[in-house]
């Protein structure tokens, strides 16, 4: 009976000893558990500072580096950002390999900006003769970072050349007194003065200069002093015309031989008549018949073309066409006077000049 007792004693004290032991292995999980809770937190509060988040969403991991860990100058080993990888259906390979898929897309990038950049610097070099001439690095670089993102052109080179370029034959208009040349330049020579309202045709171009054709001649002249709008009276030059001239200049060159020798012989028509158009073609005097005729103090019986007064005969007017044909009988006068009618010191300077000849009593010189 005492042996039962002693017996059933040391088992109660067994199950104590066990119940103690299960107690401390209960508080020891315990304990690590609440480690493992503040190491969890741990790793929380360091994500939110600036470091790696580890977020779990149905049984996804996915690896964040924040904005601030990323700068310009990122080196390959930086981590790759934004990369997502389903545990539950990739391994750590397939894992691995979608990391170096985005590391090589990114060194694909560098690459074809930094390929860029050298064909910016060869195409700014072949520009500048061989040398980087007011051109920035920076200005290289954004020039690399945009054919980085695009298809890199060839270099497009402005046609600066003074060439004459040919074109379509177009007619134009002389808008005032112009100078045709033997080339396209200020320097060359000075072929002819055209008059306003002249027709041309023009068959070459440049940047500032017309390559012409006046009267079947082959010329140059500045491009401000053409215009393709027709004017009212166009400029007309037969074949054989010395000068050119309008429909309104003839008509008034009749009128005034009419009204300065009109009663006088064909010769003496044809011989004012060449005085006029001998100063179209001088230096001294202006450019055109109607310049000449309504210039002070020269030939008054212009009066008569406005006032419509004694209007040319047939005589005149032929003899008018003669002359601008090319009929001179003056041997080049610009002047002349009637002796009868001047004296003194007008007549003492026409006496001064070259004399030429005399018709109907009038005294021509140049």
């Amino acid at each position: 009976m005492k042996h039962d007792l002693i017996n059933t004693g040391s088992k109660k004290s067994s199950d104590s000893s066990k119940e103690v032991t299960f107690v401390r292995r209960a508080g020891n999980l315990l304990a690590v558990g609440a480690l493992a809770l503040c190491a969890v937190g741990a790793v929380g509060v360091y994500a939110s500072s600036g470091g790696k988040e580890i977020s779990y969403d149905a049984g996804k991991v996915s690896v964040l580096t924040s904005s601030s860990s990323l700068s310009d100058e990122s080196s390959e080993s930086d981590t790759v950002s934004q990369v997502e990888v389903t545990w539950k259906e990739a391994g750590i390979d397939e894992y691995d390999l979608v990391v170096e898929t985005v590391k090589a897309t990114k060194n694909m990038n560098i690459n074809k900006i930094s390929s860029a950049k050298s064909t910016a610097e060869a195409a700014a070099k072949s520009s500048a003769g061989g040398a980087l001439v007011g051109i920035s690095t920076e200005k290289l670089n954004a020039k690399a970072e945009m054919m980085g993102k695009i298809d890199a052109q060839p270099a497009v080179v402005e046609d600066n050349s003074d060439e004459i370029k040919d074109c379509g034959v177009m007619t134009m208009y002389t808008t005032g007194e112009m100078n045709i040349r033997s080339e396209a330049s200020l320097n060359s020579e000075i072929l002819r003065v055209l008059p306003g309202a002249y027709e041309v045709t023009v068959t070459g171009y440049n940047n500032d200069w017309y390559r012409i054709k006046a009267d079947g001649q082959t010329a140059y002249c500045l491009k401000r002093y053409l215009s393709s709008d027709r004017p009212e009276q166009v400029a007309v030059h037969h074949e054989g015309d010395v000068i050119s001239y309008n429909e309104t200049e003839f008509e008034m060159l009749c009128y005034v031989l009419q009204n300065e020798v009109g009663n006088c012989s064909e010769a003496s028509k044809i011989a004012v008549a060449n005085v006029i158009i001998n100063r179209v073609k001088s230096p001294l005097f202006p450019n055109s018949i109607a310049e000449v005729l309504t210039q002070g103090d020269q030939f008054t019986a212009i009066y008569n073309y406005y006032n419509r007064v004694s209007d040319p005969n047939e005589s005149t007017i032929q003899c008018a066409r003669r002359a601008l044909e090319g009929e001179d009988n003056t041997n080049g006068a610009i002047y002349y006077y009637a002796p009868q009618y001047s004296s003194g010191e007008a007549a003492s300077w026409f006496e001064t000049l070259t004399f030429c000849m005399e018709i109907d009593g009038q005294r021509y010189f140049k």
